[in-house]
């Protein structure tokens, strides 16, 4: 008895011996395969993501087409600025950032300027110069004011492009300096000879708006009153040339000639007026009624 119990006691440890090592091993390996996959799959995401970044290392800039209508390069610049504030390109890459971005005519000018090296700031400067123009606020009102919606363009999109082009034209402006742009544009509408004005001088504030027109207004007046002595004296000399074809006198027509005129009056009326046709004192006959005797005047 006590070897067949120690038979069971050694079988049944046996038994236990061998499966402690179910128990407790293959729970650690199940565990070590399982990182080792997500280790592997961790290591492929951070392939791909590093793959993937450096595809996309090209810059993706808005698009710039100087031909379409309310096309501003001064807030595509802008937003370019805050692009690459973030990603400082140059050279080739900046090339095909801006290559991909322009069109139109852009585009065409883009390719007679680029240079080896070439930067955001060169590139900006030369940009502005060719697509921006000096335009004073009141002169943008004017010719603003002076256009209408596009082929095919509805009022809501042509008054959000007003808008639009107003808010970024009076952004950095005071309330003065609107104020005295939008009048001035409004005299400039009224009288044509303003314009010169409005497109050459960046009137600010309302004490330069009064001493412009002042000036303005004394030339105008100058430049009337020699007008009218051109006038006058053109006349004058005009009239100096004429002869009159009744009299033989210069200086009238046969229409404004008084001799003629005089001629048509009346006998008596002639008689009063005491001269002749050409202008030399009649001789009048007076006869005495006490004597009779004729007397000559």
């Amino acid at each position: 008895m006590a070897t067949s119990n120690e038979n069971n006691d050694a079988a049944t440890s046996e038994v236990g011996s061998g499966s402690l090592p179910n128990t407790s091993i293959d729970p650690w390996r199940v565990l070590m395969e399982v990182q080792n996959k997500n280790f592997i799959e961790l290591v492929k995401a951070l392939k791909s993501t590093a793959s993937g970044t450096k595809n996309n290392n090209a810059v993706v800039l808005p698009k710039f087409n100087a031909d379409l209508v309310g096309a501003d390069a001064s807030a595509w610049c802008a937003t370019v600025n805050i692009i690459l504030a973030e990603n400082n390109i140059k050279g080739s890459a900046l090339v095909m950032a801006l290559s991909a971005a322009l069109e139109g005519s852009a585009s065409q000018w883009l390719s007679q300027i680029c240079y080896p090296e070439i930067n955001w700031a060169d590139f900006k400067e030369l940009f502005l110069q060719r697509f921006t123009s000096v335009e004073t606020p009141a002169a943008m009102l004017l010719t603003m004011l002076s256009t209408c919606p596009t082929e095919g363009e509805c009022l809501s999109n042509y008054a959000s492009r007003m808008v639009t082009s107003l808010i970024t034209k009076w952004r950095e402006m005071d309330v003065e300096e609107i104020a005295v742009s939008v009048t001035l544009a409004q005299l400039a509408h009224i009288d044509s000879r303003l314009q010169r004005l409005t497109f050459t001088s960046n009137v600010r504030t309302r004490s330069e708006l009064q001493t412009e027109l002042k000036a303005f207004t004394f030339n105008k007046r100058k430049k009337s009153s020699q007008e009218e002595t051109a006038a006058s004296d053109s006349k004058r000399q005009k009239f100096s040339t004429i002869k009159c074809h009744y009299c033989g006198k210069l200086g009238h027509k046969m229409v404004e000639c008084r001799a003629r005129q005089q001629q048509n009056l009346p006998p008596r009326a002639a008689e009063r007026s005491g001269k002749s046709v050409f202008g030399h004192q009649q001789q009048s006959n007076l006869t005495c009624f006490k004597c009779g005797e004729i007397r000559i005047r």
